[in-house]
């Protein structure tokens, strides 16, 4: 190394320094230069060639001969810290040169630098080794760090499958909870059908022995002035004819015969006798249209079937004046047959009816594209034998099979016309229909064409339908209207323009309250006497205008059901809240206006 310059040398020629590394114990020789090159820089140079075998403990002074060279200064550094200071003080102030000090400060600063930067060294190993250690553990700690994570991840991946597969097992449970209690309520509905018709089967049984009864009963009774209408025959024969001749057999066995062939046997020769016997035929049959007029339908068909004489009666038109066909399967065929005895009907219903069964390979739609209209040609033909003979006419309960198309025939063939009755759930009344049937037919007074619930077509019959029903018919004197389409403002159209409306029935309409009892009453309804609530809720205070608003109002009806209220019949506060409406409605029973008026029907579900 080459320290910096030493000021002021002047008696030691040489200086020797020790060192603390590999060349440990080697001097540094300092040649001390002359007097007049004081100012140049003095050189201290490495001398490794010597080397000691252990450290110097002090510093050396030593000045060599005067005699060939200039005196050199050997000085030996210690190798502890404490001991070089000490011994450094010591020799500088036994030698008193001042740059010998501080030759020995910086010897001692370079000494403690050599220290530091060896311990700073080992300190700077040891902590590269820990931060290499602790370098491995954060490594292994990040690998177990993300290992957890993925396995966190997974876990919350199982969770979050094992949460969907329970949402889903929960609605897969519910639908199938739900459609446990469907298939419950279709079995208790099944078995209901069944034990009703179980119970019809049984009725029916008992009705058609009975009507059995009855009709052999009859029969036997017809027999019997049969019998003694031939004996008075057989008398009358004795008189007029020769006692050798007689009636063979009549009075051998007692047998019916057919009034038609005369009743008797033999060769009878006499205009008085042919006479009797025309009489008596027509007396006979007389008799038996006296009694066929009492007659329903089937009853008519089945005595068409006993004889001859019973079907010339039973199949003449002034027998079948009313014609009803209910709760039965027919066919057009069988109604074109019919319309051959249907000149002279003023009444026919149509109830219930159903047409041809299902095929087995045939589809449910096939089947009701196939029967829809199916009775409309048939229908037609007995309309237009009635003609205008037909004076009332009713048709309910017969979906798909008859639609509002009827209408339009019975526009066109039945023009005197007084009352309509046509309830259908598939096709109710529209307001051309109504229209059309308004053109054709103006004498109706009665009409009742609410439709039936559920209705496949809940907004067909509307406030417009009840506006053209009060412009076409403004004598009208008795209507049956409704559904959810209706409301006060056609109501009120109704009362207005029917100033003669004195029957009016409200089906499955919404609930009536005060203010649209008050709009229908505003200009009408002045003579009406019977008002029918039919599944439609009213209000106690609607009730009470009605009865004050209606001078010549005497009976109220309303009938319901706690389904009219609530779709869940079942629940528990439904139920308490429909005892609560009924309970209002019992109690108008105590005001003196509705005293006598009131009557509350309630329907159980």
């Amino acid at each position: 190394h080459i320290l910096e310059t030493l000021p002021n040398v002047r008696s030691c020629q040489k200086l020797c320094l020790t060192t603390r590394r590999s060349s440990e114990g080697g001097l540094m020789s300092l040649y001390a230069q002359r007097e007049n090159e004081i100012n140049r820089p003095l050189q201290l140079e490495l001398l490794d060639a010597l080397s000691l075998a252990r450290p110097l403990r002090k510093i050396l002074i030593q000045r060599d001969s005067p005699s060939s060279r200039p005196p050199v200064l050997a000085v030996a550094v210690s190798s502890r810290a404490a001991e070089a200071e000490a011994d450094t003080g010591h020799t500088v102030a036994q030698l008193g040169v001042p740059w010998l000090g501080r030759l020995a400060l910086e010897a001692r600063l370079q000494q403690l630098a050599l220290e530091v930067q060896e311990r700073v060294s080992l300190k700077l190993e040891a902590l590269q080794d820990e931060v290499k250690r602790r370098s491995t553990e954060v490594r292994r700690a990040r690998r177990e760090s993300e290992r957890m994570h993925r396995e966190k991840q997974q876990a919350e991946e199982r969770a979050a499958e094992l949460e969907r597969q329970v949402d889903i097992s929960v609605e897969m449970l519910a639908s199938l909870r739900y459609e446990l209690r469907e298939r419950d309520e279709q079995l208790q509905r099944k078995q209901q059908e069944v034990c009703e018709l179980d119970r019809f089967v049984r009725d029916t049984a008992l009705q058609e022995a009975s009507a059995k009864i009855r009709l052999q009963r009859f029969i036997e009774d017809l027999l019997e002035r049969a019998e003694r209408a031939e004996t008075q025959l057989q008398n009358l024969h004795d008189d007029v004819t020769s006692p050798h001749r007689y009636l063979a057999g009549s009075r051998r066995r007692p047998r019916t015969v057919s009034v038609g062939s005369g009743g008797c046997e033999g060769h009878w020769d006499g205009r008085q006798y042919q006479h009797v016997l025309c009489g008596a035929v027509e007396g006979l049959k007389a008799a038996l249209f006296c009694v066929f007029t009492y007659l329903d339908t089937r009853s008519l068909l089945t005595a068409a079937e006993v004889c001859k004489d019973w079907c010339s009666v039973a199949r003449h038109p002034a027998v079948w004046i009313r014609v009803t066909l209910e709760n039965t399967r027919v066919s057009s065929k069988f109604l074109m047959t019919l319309s051959q005895w249907c000149s002279q009907t003023q009444s026919l219903v149509l109830h219930n009816l159903k047409p041809r069964s299902r095929g087995k390979k045939e589809s449910k739609d096939e089947y009701l594209r196939s029967t829809r209209g199916g009775l409309e040609v048939g229908l037609e033909a007995v309309l237009k034998a009635a003609g205008r003979s037909l004076i009332s006419l009713s048709v309910s309960h017969c979906p798909n099979i008859l639609t509002d198309r009827s209408l339009w025939l019975v526009s066109c063939h039945c023009r005197a016309l007084q009352s309509l009755t046509f309830r259908s759930a598939s096709d109710p009344a529209g307001q051309e229909v109504i229209w059309a049937l308004g053109a054709g037919c103006r004498n109706i007074t009665t009409l009742h064409i609410a439709p039936l619930q559920p209705c496949l077509q809940p907004g067909r019959f509307s406030n417009r339908c009840l506006q053209t029903i009060g412009r076409c018919w403004p004598n009208l004197c008795r209507a049956g209207v409704g559904g959810a389409s209706c409301g006060a403002q056609g109501l009120a159209s109704l009362a207005r323009n029917c100033v003669n409306l004195c029957e009016l029935e409200l089906h499955h309409m919404n609930e009536v309250n005060q203010e649209a009892a008050a709009e229908i009453c505003r200009d009408g309804l002045q003579q009406l006497h019977t008002l029918s609530f039919i599944s439609t809720p009213v209000t106690a205070r609607a009730l009470l205008h009605f009865s004050s608003a209606c001078v010549s109002l005497k009976c109220v009806l309303v009938q319901l059901s706690i389904s009219d209220y609530f779709e869940d019949a079942d629940n528990e506060e439904a139920k308490r809240l429909f005892e609560e409406i009924i309970n209002n409605l019992q109690a108008l029973r105590k005001c003196p206006a509705l005293s006598d008026v009131l009557q509350i029907r309630v329907k159980k579900p």
